[in-house]
Parts: C-alpha cells; sequence; structure tokens
C-alpha cells in the first residue's frame, strides 16, 4: 500500500512539474543594437502583433515599442524591412539596414534569431552614426537560462529515486 502511495505521488509531482515547465515557456526574445558607443535594448514577442504594413515599403510596423536607448527608457514605434527594400530595422531612434529580421509575412511575421550586422543611415534624431556598421542580436531568453521549473523537475525525479531506494531496503 505504502508503495502504490509512493508511486502515485511521484506521478503527481511529475505532471506538477512538467505542467509548470510547459507553462514558463517564454515567446519572447530580447533585441540588442551595440556598436559605436551606442546600446539599444528591447523585447518584443517572437510573432509580434503588426500595428501596420505598406506593400510600397515592404516593411511592417510596431507601435510603442519600450526601449532603452544608452541607459534611458525610451518609446518609439518600430519598423522592420523585408530584403528587397534593403531588409533591417528602423525608427525614429535609428535606421539599420541589411539582413531581413523575420521570417513570414508582412502581417504575420515571426524574427529570426541570431547576431546580424547592419549599416547605418541616418536620420534627425539617430543614435547611430551614418556610415557606420551595428551588432544586432536577437536572443530567445528561455534558450540562455534553465528555466526554475526545469529544475524542479530534476529534483522531482531524484527525489523520488531515493524514495524507492529507500522503500526497497524498508521492505527488504
Amino acid at each position: 500500500m505504502l508503495v502504490k502511495q509512493l508511486v502515485l505521488r511521484t506521478f503527481v509531482l511529475g505532471a506538477v512539474a512538467a505542467s509548470a515547465t510547459l507553462a514558463a515557456k517564454a515567446d519572447t526574445l530580447d533585441f540588442t543594437i551595440t556598436g559605436q558607443g551606442t546600446d539599444i535594448t528591447w523585447t518584443l514577442s517572437s510573432t509580434p502583433m503588426v500595428s501596420t504594413t505598406s506593400n510600397y515599403l515592404d516593411d511592417f510596423t510596431l507601435d510603442n515599442v519600450v526601449l532603452d536607448v544608452n541607459g534611458h527608457r525610451d518609446v518609439s514605434d518600430l519598423s522592420f524591412y523585408k530584403s528587397g527594400n534593403g531588409g533591417g530595422a528602423a525608427s525614429n531612434l535609428f535606421n539599420l539596414f541589411g539582413a531581413q529580421l523575420f521570417t513570414g509575412s508582412l502581417s504575420d511575421p515571426t524574427f529570426k534569431t541570431g547576431d546580424f550586422t547592419l549599416d547605418s543611415s541616418s536620420n534627425d534624431y539617430s543614435y547611430c552614426k551614418e556610415g557606420s556598421s551595428y551588432n544586432l542580436s536577437i536572443v530567445d531568453p528561455s534558450a540562455v537560462t534553465p528555466e526554475p521549473s526545469s529544475v524542479l523537475l530534476l529534483a522531482t525525479g531524484i527525489f523520488a529515486l531515493i524514495g524507492a531506494g529507500a522503500m526497497k531496503r524498508f521492505a527488504a
């Protein structure tokens, strides 16, 4: 009877830990632009809700994105361009062109992850110097560090094995 209770408790704890792991998966990406003394960061959904699209410019725009610009908070609309229009991203804070940073359609994009070298094109409010290259890093934060629920799942398995070993010794 005690062994059945131990097995049942182990399954219940395992199910709870597994569901916590699934619920904790982040669907966001961290963006970081660095170079020439500039450090701009922001976080977006990997599959963003597009505010507007422009067939003429082959871009889509996300409204009111919160950015950290060299340690100061700013809010800006961000546009992302298809490779046929130079690729990259732009706002009233920067104009960076190079690789296309998303896959899918303009109305339903999915951001790529990795490091991208982008070149600056000046605008009146640009933090990025014209003619300079910058690195844009797009990272999935859930892939960088293990989630606490994963550690909980591992610990549950270890305790279950210890408990099963103790039950064998106790029964013998």
